[in-house]
């Protein structure tokens, strides 16, 4: 995870209705920043107000108002609410996890993953249409995955949306990444979600 500055909106002018050529006397701008392990807030509070007002032309005022400040959090990769953060990413990119060690970047795993794995997958699996449901994220060893399925053929087959979780005590290393791929024979045995269902898939477009 890195740090962040973040511009959330910008004022500025006349923004009525209608022409108005003037140059405005005020600007205002939200800033956000998301902190990391080991980074003291209002140091680097202070950091970037000196850096503002470096980039202050003569003449010009800048006032800087913070609402809020707080350190940064680290938690067990294991913990609920991480858990409840996994499934949500999951449900709405549909994307299988990959983790990377300590000491390797999310883009090593995209590397591997994205122009890498589909083509063999869907080898193996005999065709299959649809986008492969994928993520990617880091963990220390020990820690699990959440890997979404769906269905191979037509992603709007309800029945298929599922997961399964993987784990190994032993992996992965600091200088490893791990890959788990999961696959199953069916969808869930009871579903009650209609929609488009398996018999009605006709696999052209990847989502019907």
């Amino acid at each position: 995870c890195y740090p962040t500055l973040d511009c959330n909106g910008i004022v500025g002018g006349y923004i009525n209705p209608g022409e108005k050529t003037i140059i405005p006397s005020k600007a205002s701008a939200k800033i956000s920043m998301r902190l990391v392990a080991n980074q003291d807030p209002e140091k680097i509070v202070e950091q970037f107000k000196a850096h503002v007002k470096t980039l202050t032309p003569s003449g010009v005022k800048v006032n800087i108002h913070i609402h809020n400040m707080a350190h940064p959090a680290k938690m067990q990769t294991d913990s609920p609410y991480m858990k409840a953060a996994e499934k949500a990413f999951e449900t709405i990119y549909n994307k299988t996890p990959i983790l990377v060690g300590e000491n390797g970047e999310l883009e090593h795993a995209a590397a591997i993953l994205h122009p890498r794995l589909g083509k063999p997958l869907r080898a193996a699996v005999e065709k299959g249409a649809a986008l492969v449901a994928s993520n990617k994220k880091m963990g220390a060893m020990g820690h699990s995955l959440d890997i979404p399925l769906g269905h191979k053929e037509a992603a709007y087959v309800r029945s298929h949306f599922d997961g399964m979780e993987v784990r190994i005590n032993d992996a992965p290393r600091a200088n490893e990444i791990m890959v788990a791929v999961a696959v199953t024979d069916s969808g869930r045995p009871l579903p009650r979600v209609g929609g488009l269902t398996h018999d009605e898939a006709q696999g052209k477009d990847g989502l019907r």
